[in-house]
């Protein structure tokens, strides 16, 4: 019966993960409009058939990362209130609050503080936020990103160290969570790589906004996925965009 409801809750995150990486189908048509006019050739592909084809890749991702999460999350005691629904786990609504909250903050402060020497495309007007791209912040960071960083890619950080490291302990010790998170939040920074490179050159101080901010999310959503739960990194990722897009509407009000 347990197996059962694991693998509902498997399909209904896949379910979820599919609707959300629709929602980037816009940005995705967007880029590709861009860069069509730098190609030297036709690609012989409608730029709809190439935003497509352009999901297929996160797609596949998340099918993995589901596939790894499912078989070795709880294996190094991550949970997932979803999946395992016989471990007695909640949302820890303090941490989604203040750490969504201060991470929205400390995110638009620091693209505040650097704007003086940023690319034109990060210093424009402040404009409020457009609805498509915060649903798709919502659905496609906050459940995508989490199952693809947290519970695929970091529970086989987790587990790897340890089976190599520490075969001879019972699980692992805190150091080996500590350095998965780290790990994880290091790719997670790397992997915004290719959306930051499609809107501008690649200075030094665009490095260290990429690194710094996405990094710091990718610490702090590893720590609630290893002390509390997926769902818990995933509502505070969630909460961190929805920080963001309330104080960038109250900035284009008042600015």
């Amino acid at each position: 019966m347990d197996k059962s409801k694991r693998l509902y809750g498997l399909f209904g995150y896949l379910f979820i993960g599919i609707v959300a990486i629709l929602t980037i189908y816009p940005v995705q048509k967007a880029a590709i409009e861009t860069q069509m006019d730098k190609l030297p050739v036709d690609p012989g592909m409608s730029v709809e058939t190439l935003a497509f084809m352009a999901l297929l890749n996160p797609f596949i991702l998340l099918l993995i990362a589901l596939i790894i999460g499912y078989f070795i999350a709880d294996k190094v005691s991550f949970v997932s209130i979803v999946l395992h629904r016989h471990v007695h786990s909640k949302i820890a609504w303090k941490p989604v609050l203040v750490s969504g909250g201060l991470l929205g903050v400390i995110f638009i402060g620091f693209d505040l503080l650097l704007r003086p020497f940023l690319p034109d495309v990060f210093t424009g007007p402040i404009q409020p936020p457009s609805f498509v791209p915060f649903i798709s912040a919502i659905l496609y960071g906050g459940v995508v990103e989490e199952l693809l960083m947290r519970f695929g890619f970091m529970s086989l950080v987790t587990f790897l160290l340890w089976k190599v490291f520490q075969r001879a302990k019972h699980q692992p010790s805190n150091g080996v969570y500590i350095i998965a998170i780290v790990i994880s939040a290091l790719v997670f920074a790397l992997g915004h790589y290719g959306a930051t490179a499609a809107v501008t050159d690649m200075t030094p101080i665009v490095w260290i906004r990429m690194l710094v901010l996405n990094g710091l999310g990718g610490i702090v959503f590893g720590w609630l996925y290893w002390k509390d739960n997926l769902e818990t990194a995933m509502i505070a990722h969630m909460m961190t965009h929805v920080a963001m897009n309330v104080i960038t509407l109250v900035l284009s009000i008042f600015l």
